[in-house]
């Protein structure tokens, strides 16, 4: 099923972590803040038939972490669906905020160490997928499976295809209408 994308708002990785209620980013003379970032965007489309919208978010540039794309040829994809009516096909405040623990739970477990970059999330029409990127599939479901235990039940579905060119990530750019 391919999504036409109407229209796209900009936001850097910073906006995005404000708004899923992570902590103020440090002050601009601190170390940290000198350590390049990667560049995310949002994107809205609308499923198939036109009747519920989906939104995309995804790094619209690696920056420093553009050479991980060599090593991480690997896609592992999370679904989690919920009910689609209940909200107009997206998530409910609570399946929201079930999905965003997920997420706080595995972003420092995959990305600290470049084993995996998280390249796209797309909500919307009943579901939430991530996307990631990784060296090995098998290590991820490893790693997935040790920082899960005694958090969750997450439903989620685990999928994994060899994408050396990240061509689910390549193929949102280049339909993006800049």
């Amino acid at each position: 099923m391919k999504t036409i994308l109407r229209a796209t708002v900009w936001c850097t990785a910073m906006l995005l972590a404000t708004a899923h209620g992570a902590p103020a980013p440090a002050p601009a003379d601190s170390a940290a803040s000198a350590a390049p970032k990667e560049t995310w965007a949002l994107a809205t489309g609308k499923n198939a038939d036109g009747s519920r919208t989906i939104i995309y978010r995804f790094i619209d540039d690696l920056g420093p972490r553009a050479g991980d794309r060599a090593t991480q040829r690997e896609r592992v994809t999370l679904r989690w669906s919920y009910d689609v009516d209940a909200n107009n096909g997206m998530p409910t405040d609570e399946d929201k905020a079930a999905m965003d623990e997920l997420e706080d739970l595995l972003d420092p477990e995959f990305d600290g160490d470049g084993f995996a970059n998280l390249a796209l999330v797309t909500t919307g029409n009943g579901e939430r997928v991530w996307t990631w990127y990784t060296r090995s599939s098998s290590d991820f479901r490893i790693r997935l499976a040790r920082t899960l235990r005694g958090h969750g039940p997450y439903p989620v579905q685990v999928e994994e295809a060899a994408d050396p060119g990240w061509t689910a990530w390549t193929q949102l750019r280049a339909d993006v209408r800049r």
